[in-house]
């Protein structure tokens, strides 16, 4: 019986952090995706485009 206990709680323990981390790869793609779309105005010297990616601050 306790193993069931150990397995149960190893498996809610591990599953979690594979969704956690699965966000997190998503984050960081979409903040390399953005990256590389601001590169890519300063490389076509598209500055309209450019300052969509600035801040009005």
């Amino acid at each position: 019986m306790n193993r069931i206990w150990v397995l149960l709680l190893l498996f809610f323990y591990v599953f979690p952090a594979n969704a956690a981390s699965s966000g997190l790869l998503a984050l960081q793609q979409q903040v390399w995706d953005t990256e590389k779309a601001f590169a890519k105005t300063m490389a076509d010297r598209d500055f309209k485009t450019f300052a969509g990616f600035l801040s009005d601050e």
